[in-house]
């Protein structure tokens, strides 16, 4: 799974692209091969498990496609951050009719938390 996250990103990060736009064709790219493959969704829900052990391959392709931001501080609990404020708005995305309601918010929501990462 994590291989075809990977595929579908690919595609989705440019050097040249906003914040914005990257976030939202990862958002958009993850939905669609959520809507293919339903165990996505729990795959990338957080567990109590999950959360104690190595973060697994999903969570490092989205961390590793995720926009950086040049300069700053505590990067890596910002990222982690980040990734799971995606997972998470992904994953109740999926379940509405329409989930692209919940993609603005989603993406405000990781960008903010990217955004802390940049130095004070």
């Amino acid at each position: 799974m994590a291989a075809r996250l990977r595929q579908g990103f690919a595609l989705c990060s440019s050097a040249q692209s906003a914040p914005e736009t990257t976030v939202d064709r990862l958002l958009e790219a993850a939905a669609v091969l959520a809507r293919k493959h339903p165990a996505l969704s729990a795959l990338l829900t957080p567990t109590e498990e999950s959360e104690e052990a190595e973060p697994n391959a999903l969570f490092k392709t989205i961390a590793r496609s995720l926009p950086t931001f040049d300069v700053g501080y505590n990067v890596d609990v910002t990222r982690d951050l980040a990734v799971r404020i995606f997972c998470t708005g992904l994953g109740l995305a999926i379940q509405q009719p329409d989930p692209a309601v919940l993609f603005r918010p989603t993406r405000q929501a990781v960008l903010s938390a990217l955004r802390t990462a940049e130095a004070p």
